[in-house]
């Protein structure tokens, strides 16, 4: 038990440390469209995802060993404790951190969504792009269902 108590205090202090870069990472993207900045934040979360994954299997095996297939049921199964007590603690504290971790990963992927649809917009400002007409008659002249004005999209 000590094992498994061991690595979901690793997972916590993983965990916990890519929430905070997840909110740097979002508060970058939010405010500017620097892919520099952005991209030494995910550096620095790459070796973190890489060490909370070892750490998923080595659970995993312990797990395994102890004949287990969820951390829900070792610990149903374990003897009331003060040790029992500190793991509940420890996996709904992980569990509250992995939810905001969701939540931030959702935000952030609708962020990097808007980023890549200014950037189209930018690129069809730039090439000068024209629409053409949504629905024209069949058979009809094409010369005059393209538009003259310029394709801008209203949501940027």
């Amino acid at each position: 038990m000590k094992e498994i108590l061991g690595i979901l205090r690793q997972e916590l202090v993983l965990c916990t440390r890519l929430s905070e870069l997840v909110d740097q990472q979002e508060t970058e993207l939010a405010k500017t469209l620097d892919s520099q900045t952005v991209a030494s934040v995910v550096q620095q979360m790459e070796p973190l995802l890489k060490q909370l994954g070892k750490a998923e299997k080595q659970k995993t095996l312990l797990l395994a060993q102890a004949g287990e297939s969820t951390i829900a049921d070792f610990l149903q199964k374990q003897p009331l404790s003060p040790e029992k007590e500190l793991f509940g603690q420890l996996l709904d504290k992980l569990a509250r951190v992995s939810q905001k971790l969701r939540q931030a990963g959702d935000g952030n992927a609708v962020l990097l969504q808007r980023n890549l649809q200014y950037i189209a917009f930018s690129i069809n400002v730039m090439a000068q792009a024209q629409a053409d007409t949504t629905y024209a008659s069949t058979g009809g002249d094409e010369s005059k269902t393209l538009q003259t004005k310029k394709m801008f999209d209203q949501s940027v």
